[in-house]
């Protein structure tokens, strides 16, 4: 292929990877908001929802059982972690980096 198309390529692979991230980002937030009962005006998608204690525990357990479903992620326990799920966009990343490795 020409360098050209290459370019358009990559250029589509990039906008789907950004199709797709929007798409988690509001299945996260509608999940934050039915299941957790987040108000979704209080936060943003840098919000820390479980260092800021905004989320427990067992949020993260709920969390994790949902990415598994929605998104057939083998969430290991090992993973479920604030480094992965303290904000909605540190969840839409750990969920773009699973997909990838799949």
């Amino acid at each position: 292929k020409s360098a050209a198309a290459w370019c358009v390529v990559k250029e589509t692979r990039m906008m789907n990877a950004e199709t797709q991230n929007a798409a988690v980002a509001d299945d996260i937030r509608r999940f934050l908001a039915d299941e957790c009962y987040v108000n979704l005006d209080d936060i943003n998608d840098d919000t820390l929802l479980f260092t800021s204690g905004l989320l427990g525990s067992l949020d993260m357990i709920d969390l994790s059982a949902y990415i598994e479903e929605k998104y057939g992620i083998d969430v290991s326990d090992a993973e479920v972690s604030i480094e992965h799920f303290d904000s909605v966009q540190m969840i839409i990343a750990y969920v773009d980096v699973r997909r990838q490795a799949a």
